[in-house]
């Protein structure tokens, strides 16, 4: 694979930091204020599927980033926004679309950008360390409770790398390894498969050392993958607060080399400096084997039979075409005409040739009256 320089130039995250200003802002004004509350029920009913963790993050979210951020983001954090100004849509009307697309940069890196003072001259950096402090506590009450604690989900298709150094580091990514069946807690089950991912080191101007981590690839050989939830621990400490990863769900099939799982990037902050002996190790909410998921066809519909006409019923027919003129079938004028006749008189005679119910018989149905008429 090769290299990618993860530097930061003048993309998305240029808006990001002014957003972020706003937000965090909004933290610091709102913790003690009936706006930061908990989602009523029917806002978080299109979250169903979330983990409890990301169901926490998302009610943090909607009450108070989200108010924010439809209200001064939306120019540019928007689907409908400038072209290459940011694909974080975290200003979406709608609350579960911005919530995802707030997962994709994570808290960590609006956090990062907020505080470089290179980002954005003015609005970003020192100035708004209170503001960033007042944030991470809101922020890391959530991800440090219980349920958040818990984010992996001890289930039978969890599963955890072994740990690997980093090693030296620099602003152009280099790729690190495991071959799944032979560095997870579960030797063996992965059908020769390798996880990859870029990470590379930067310092913003005024921050902390921070990595950069992109590109998680599962390469597969002869079987395909089911990848749900990749989590990032750094020096054996699971990584919290990077959601960013913690979205994939995807079915990976046999002889994949080339397909991410994301293309997004997580950032990750090293306040006491990064290190050549710092450690990385991936874990996942769900990973095995599998074949390609079952696509159920489309039932055929079973198509209407056209149903097979009966036996005309000549004395219903007379009645209704003939009766009005000729009498009754008991007392016609006409008893013991043949269908020949009939159909020379509907020719010849003006009366029959004019009338629709007469002209709307066919030749099985005359034939019919016919046999009516001779009975």
């Amino acid at each position: 694979m090769g290299k990618a320089n993860l530097q930061r130039g003048p993309s998305w995250p240029s808006y990001v930091a002014l957003t972020m200003a706003m937000v965090v802002t909004a933290v610091f004004f709102n913790n003690c204020s009936n706006e930061f509350r908990l989602p009523a029920a029917n806002e978080l009913a299109s979250l169903e599927g979330l983990s409890v963790c990301e169901s926490e993050q998302a009610s943090m979210f909607m009450s108070v980033v989200h108010p924010f951020a439809r209200a001064q983001c939306v120019s540019c954090h928007v689907t409908t926004g400038p072209a290459g100004a940011s694909t974080a849509h975290f200003a979406e009307a709608n609350k579960r679309d911005a919530f995802f697309a707030f997962q994709l940069p994570g808290y960590d890196k609006f956090k990062a950008y907020a505080l470089n003072p290179g980002h954005v001259p003015g609005i970003t950096g020192s100035m708004n360390q209170t503001t960033i402090d007042v944030a991470d506590a809101a922020w890391n009450d959530i991800v440090s409770g219980s349920a958040c604690a818990g984010a992996d989900f001890a289930s039978a298709y969890a599963a955890k790398t072994v740990e690997i150094p980093i090693g030296t580091t620099t602003a152009t990514a280099k790729t690190l390894s495991w071959n799944l069946d032979t560095a997870t807690d579960r030797p063996g089950e992965f059908a020769g498969a390798t996880f990859e991912i870029r990470i590379a080191l930067n310092t913003p101007v005024g921050g902390a050392p921070t990595y950069y981590i992109a590109g998680p690839i599962v390469k597969t050989a002869a079987q395909g993958m089911q990848v749900k939830g990749i989590s990032i621990s750094i020096n054996g400490l699971k990584y919290i607060e990077g959601t960013t990863f913690l979205g994939v769900d995807r079915y990976i099939p046999a002889g994949n080399t080339t397909t991410p799982l994301s293309s997004a990037t997580m950032l990750k902050q090293m306040a006491a400096g990064a290190q050549d002996t710092d450690t990385i190790s991936i874990s996942f909410n769900h990973l095995r084997a599998a074949d390609p998921p079952v696509v159920e066809p489309v039932p055929t519909p079973t198509p209407t039979p056209t149903p097979v006409p009966g036996t005309p019923n000549g004395a219903i027919l007379y009645a209704n075409a003939c009766q009005a003129c000729h009498g009754t079938l008991a007392m016609s004028t006409k008893r013991g005409r043949t269908a020949e006749q009939i159909l020379a008189a509907r020719q010849n005679v003006p009366v029959m040739a004019n009338n629709a119910a007469v002209l709307a018989l066919t030749t099985a149905e005359i034939s019919a009256i016919a046999t009516a008429l001779a009975q």
